[in-house]
Parts: C-alpha cells; structure tokens; sequence
C-alpha cells in the first residue's frame, strides 16, 4: 500500500480573507501551485453528511467564478457517472450550466478559461 499528500496552503489578510492559496500533490507532480479557488467536498461516513470547504482569494474575478463553477458541475456530473454508472444526471447538469452560460453573458476575452469538452460526449458542446 502506498500513501499520497496533497498539501494546502492559505494565506489569509487581517480578517482570515484568503489573498493566495497554493497546492502540492505528492504523486502528482505538482509542487506549489496557485489557485485563486477551491472547493474541497469530504464524505463523512459517520455522520452521514458532507464536509465542504469553498475558498476564493480577493483578486478572483467574477467572470472566473463562473468559469469555476460551470466547470465544478460538469466535472462533478463526470465524477458521479464514473462511481455509480448513472447517467441520467450528465444531460441534466450539462443543460444546466449551458442555460447558465448563455443567462450570464460570459466575456469572451479569456478563452483559456473555458473547459474543453471531453471528446466523447456531445453534451458539453
């Protein structure tokens, strides 16, 4: 058996507000990477319940935000179809953040933002 880390780290203003945040992954080849957001989702067994950390650092823009959720729902749909085989949830979150893509006016001025779709699914598209 082998273990891995994946180290967090925030820095915080006066008031505990996150002005840099920067990950390490031990079997990933990443070292000190920056985010401006993360969300962090644990399964709590016991409890029965989830245990959600979502942090953004001051500068995060709100165009990024968007970007950063539209991607989160879709790679969350992708994650919940690998582990149980459903797939009646992919088209429902795809037409979700497609409708949201086209309500909030997205700027095209950062197309390196923007998820490319898998290639074998027709939805993201």
């Amino acid at each position: 058996m082998s273990k891995s880390n994946i180290n967090i780290e925030v820095e915080t203003d006066e008031n505990k507000v996150p002005i840099h945040i920067e990950w390490s992954a031990s079997d990933g080849d990443v070292k000190d990477r920056k985010a401006k957001a993360m969300m962090l989702a644990m399964w709590d067994t016991d409890d029965r319940n989830t245990f959600r950390m979502d942090l953004w650092d001051k500068e995060m823009e709100v165009e990024e935000m968007k970007f950063f959720v539209h991607q989160t729902i879709l790679t969350m749909a992708d994650s919940f179809e690998r582990a149980t085989g459903e797939e009646k949830w992919q088209p429902l979150c795809a037409t979700f953040v497609n409708t949201s893509l086209r309500k909030w006016s997205w700027r095209k001025s950062k197309p390196s933002l923007r998820r490319k779709p898998p290639r074998d699914r027709s939805y993201c598209q």
